[in-house]
């Protein structure tokens, strides 16, 4: 690891709702009232002009007021395509199961299979068995405790959920959503999602109901409670130890796509444009654990190491870090010693250089792998942007 690098960037913020730490926000589990504390910065985006906003629904949008939250539950079946079945029950809350042992560094990049596990050629946003299902551009992934996979589909505005029974059930869709990107589930069993295109996090209960947690009053990097908080793009969140949710926001462009929180509270902050993956201890300090602060690809230890373009981390209870690397094609692994291997995947990098195929280590094709995570038997789930499906990698038999 590369230690005494530069801070990512800081805001600070004594007993506030939103708290940043380094390139990340932090939202409590309650909310109360709190004051900035101003250290100096000024948001370089300030005068971007928003995103397009969505489509307009049917019921007014959920808004976080001071007074408290309006909430909306999830919708009826889209009017685009056939009924659907009504969503699964949401899981009970309880630990994760730790997956089987994985392969060790060099036990053999062709002994992981690589097949399609949901979506097929065709595009768009049809529910039913998984795959017979379609996606548009999926873009985050999550594993419940019971084995159902929700996922966000960036393009298609939707929050999903395979269940164990492999059946594709929309949880809330384009008349709620404007470019949903990282999810992460809570023990609790709520599902947190940024909602990147409106600048804010939503949060999914396990009955249904939606709510803004925080952000949507505009773009920016603004500390403070819930309603005035502001967010620039976020892109990546997760959930600490203590209940509390981490948001990496995506702009400046070397700001955090993805990130990830280890047992000790230490936050794993993946950095897109810079081709990096870096550790946010609690006393700010960075350091680098893989990548060399730019975009090209490279197996090898450190800052020796190389991404292009890396979308969305998962950490696995061992303390590997499995990346989707969008701009090379392939799904990489950081062991905890820093070394970085490709785990599968091949062909030119380059993010119009994907293409498709089934197969093990580096026979099988990738288009823009992006959401990655863990199954309860040791398998990834790869959210296979370009291709519109999602992969399923299987590793050998220990």
């Amino acid at each position: 690891m590369t230690a005494g690098r530069a801070p990512l960037r800081y805001r600070l913020l004594a007993g506030a709702p939103v708290l940043a730490l380094g390139a990340c926000a932090i939202l409590p589990v309650a909310y109360g009232t709190g004051k900035a504390q101003d250290a100096g910065l000024q948001d370089p985006v300030a005068d971007r002009p928003a995103f397009p906003a969505a489509e307009s629904a049917a019921v007014p949008e959920t808004m976080l007021t001071p007074a408290g939250q309006e909430t909306v539950t999830s919708p009826a079946s889209r009017s685009d395509q056939t009924p659907q079945p009504s969503p699964s029950p949401s899981p009970t809350p309880h630990p994760f199961p730790t997956p089987r042992p994985l392969p060790t560094l060099g036990s053999g990049l062709a002994t992981w299979r690589v097949e399609t596990w949901a979506g097929q050629d065709a595009t768009g946003s049809l529910d039913g068995p998984r795959l017979g299902a379609t996606f548009e551009e999926l873009a985050g992934l999550a594993m419940g405790a019971d084995g159902a996979l929700y996922l966000s589909d960036h393009k298609g505005r939707n929050l999903r959920r395979i269940g164990s029974d492999g059946v594709v059930t929309t949880l809330l869709g384009p008349d709620r959503l404007n470019g949903p990107r990282g999810i992460a589930l809570a023990p609790s069993g709520t599902l947190y999602g940024c909602e990147s295109d409106r600048h804010r996090v939503l949060a999914l209960e396990p009955g249904g109901e939606a709510r803004v947690v925080a952000g949507g009053a505009g773009i920016g990097s603004v500390d403070g409670p819930p309603d005035v908080a502001r967010f620039d793009g976020p892109c990546g969140v997760a959930v600490r130890p203590d209940g509390r949710v981490v948001v990496g926001s995506a702009f400046p462009l070397h700001g955090p796509n993805s990130v990830a929180v280890k047992p000790d509270g230490q936050v794993l902050v993946l950095e897109r444009q810079m081709g990096r993956l870096s550790l946010l201890a609690p006393d700010q300090s960075v350091t680098t654990v893989a990548g060399g602060g730019y975009p090209t690809y490279a197996d090898g230890t450190g800052a020796s190491a190389g991404f292009s373009e890396p979308s969305k981390i998962c950490l696995a209870p061992d303390g590997r870090v499995f990346v989707g690397d969008a701009g090379d094609h392939r799904v990489r692994v950081v062991e905890p010693d820093g070394r970085v291997w490709t785990l599968a995947g091949d062909g030119p990098v380059g993010f119009t250089g994907g293409s498709f195929a089934d197969g093990t280590g580096a026979t099988a094709r990738f288009n823009r792998p992006m959401g990655i995570a863990l199954g309860k038997d040791g398998a990834l789930f790869v959210a296979d942007s370009g291709n519109h499906r999602i992969r399923r990698l299987v590793p050998p038999s220990p």
